[in-house]
């Protein structure tokens, strides 16, 4: 039986406590996939979610997932309600000590250190790589040689909590995660991005009655209070 709120897309610790909310106050049976801001948006297309979440960063034009609309046929089917910024970190082992990422890029191109990676087609996995290639380019290295040399980089994950678990059980000495999750998890970490975090509706749903109570109660004073409780968010 498919849920009366459908949500796909990127995994979000914040998002779990809200619909836990929604279950709680209207009822409503919400489901959520976690299978990455790309697998979200190609869910809508198919009609096969009523809700993406997405994070993805276009580094051509220095926006958020407005521009991936287009490669998935939604540019004129959906609609985006913008989110909330949320603080990504590179989050390490608390045996370890960096000053820098690029300290820490250093240390895992030469193999020195287990990353653990975030699934493909996440939003997270789409960051990571724009940060290696960045570093690559700037050393005049082959990004695909690098990744081939990164221990841990096909060991994927689909969550933020999961992955900064992994590095505190020390199955992995690094990863890209939220900050609330490094926190949670007891990591040290080193700031990357500030990024938006968005909800992508398609037009034909905005009208129905599930959906405006989410909308509804999103936009409400219970999300920043919500927001305020965790460290890493910060309203758009």
């Amino acid at each position: 039986m498919r849920p009366q709120i459908l949500i796909v897309g990127s995994n979000d610790i914040l998002l779990e406590l809200f619909i836990g909310y929604l279950r709680r106050k209207y009822k409503i049976n919400v489901e959520a996939s976690w299978i990455g801001s790309s697998g979200g948006l190609a869910a809508l297309m198919l009609n096969e979610a009523d809700v993406a979440t997405a994070h993805l960063y276009d580094p051509e034009t220095g926006m958020y997932n407005k521009p991936f609309l287009k490669n998935y046929w939604l540019e004129d089917k959906a609609e985006i309600i913008k989110g909330y910024l949320r603080e990504q970190v590179l989050a390490y082992h608390p045996s370890l000590s960096f000053n820098s990422i690029n300290e820490i890029l250093e240390s895992l191109i030469k193999g020195e250190l287990r990353l653990v990676n975030r699934n493909l087609g996440s939003g997270t996995r789409v960051h990571l790589d724009h940060m290696i290639r960045r570093f690559c380019k700037r050393r005049k290295l082959s990004f695909h040689e690098m990744i081939r040399k990164i221990k841990g980089y096909n060991i994927e994950v689909n969550s933020h909590l999961g992955a900064a678990k992994m590095i505190a059980e020390g199955k992995a000495e690094i990863g890209l995660v939220l900050r609330c999750a490094a926190e949670a998890h007891g990591l040290k970490y080193i700031h990357y991005t500030w990024e938006e975090y968005d909800f992508i509706i398609l037009k034909n749903k905005m009208k129905e009655e599930n959906v405006r109570t989410l909308i509804d109660e999103f936009r409400s004073k219970l999300m920043i209070n919500m927001m305020n409780k965790l460290s890493g968010y910060r309203p758009i």
